[in-house]
């Protein structure tokens, strides 16, 4: 796993991590972060419509230095390529003392 985390340093795709808080005007928390998208399947909607069913890796590199509200939850978005999409899930797995990962599955 520790050469996943250094392979998304290294030539992971640059998306947003962004999370809401507060009730009525909200506040918008964002990071820009490497992250490693994989394989999608999309979900068939209405007429010609779908939504793509995403996992993003990402370390939490990025949400450290820049100290964002983290690690990953539900309901946080990921902007992929200016598209956003929900955190559906998030499972967050330590590596080494200093290093984490989070898998995201996410739908947009």
């Amino acid at each position: 796993m520790e050469n996943v985390a250094r392979q998304i340093r290294r030539k992971g795709q640059l998306v947003t991590l962004r999370r809401l808080t507060g009730s009525g005007p909200q506040s918008r928390h964002d990071v820009e972060v490497r992250a490693a998208v994989l394989a999608y399947a999309p979900d068939e909607l209405a007429a010609a419509n779908t939504q793509a069913t995403r996992w993003v890796r990402l370390t939490d590199h990025e949400i450290r230095v820049m100290a964002w509200p983290g690690p990953p939850a539900e309901d946080d978005v990921v902007i992929i390529n200016q598209r956003e999409y929900t955190v559906l899930a998030a499972d967050s797995r330590r590596l080494t003392t200093r290093e984490t990962i989070h898998v995201l599955a996410v739908k947009g």
